[in-house]
Order: C-alpha cells, then structure tokens, then sequence
C-alpha cells in the first residue's frame, strides 16, 4: 500500500511539474526547459529505484496477488506482462508491443490474477 502511494505521489509530482515547465518555456526559453525536464527525469529514476529497493526489502508478503497480462498482435506476436495491480501488468504488455511496432490497443489486452 506504502508502494502505491509513492508511486502515485511521484505521478502527481512529475505531471504538475511537467506543466509548470511548459508555462515556464516562454519566459525562460528553451534551454531551462530541458534542463528541468532532464532534473525531473533524473528524480523520477531515483524515486524508481527506491520503490524497487522498499519492495524487495518488503517482499512479497503484504501482496496478496500478482496480475499477468496478454496481448496476441500478428505484427508484434504474443506478449505477456506481469504486475502488482493490474493497471502496471497492462502498461508492461502494452509497453513491450510498442517496442516491438506492433498494433497496441488497451482493449485487446487480457488480464487475470494469480492467487
């Protein structure tokens, strides 16, 4: 639960953020711009590792159940994905098929639990 609410802080942060930033180009310039935008990535990874770090050092113990998700694409070919909540199992599958120029919609995505 801790976890979730790191990551939907962090959410919240980078797309505040990322707006000011934008308000912030015509009085700045460009240059500042991406100079923040690079800071915010950076804090952005930084924050990952951690809530990486925390899971591990929690284990799997206080998640009840993990979510697999899949994606059958005839240009990208079957893609499966997995998660701690079914939101972050759907982002992976539809991650790895836009790695792989495939046609990627949410709704084709198939979703289940483990228990």
């Amino acid at each position: 639960m801790k976890t979730i609410k790191i990551i939907i802080a962090v959410v919240a942060v980078f797309a505040a953020s990322s707006s000011y930033a934008f308000e912030e180009e015509n009085f700045l310039g460009n240059n500042s711009v991406r100079q923040e935008i690079r800071e915010l990535q950076r804090q952005v990874k930084q924050l990952e590792r951690r809530v990486r770090q925390l899971e591990r050092e929690q284990g799997d113990s206080s998640i009840s159940s993990r979510w697999g998700c899949y994606l059958d694409d005839l240009r990208a070919g079957g893609i499966y994905g997995t998660g701690y909540t079914k939101a972050e199992a759907k982002g992976r599958v539809l991650e790895k098929c836009a790695e792989k120029d495939g046609t990627c919609f949410e709704s084709s995505v198939k979703c289940s639990t483990e228990d």
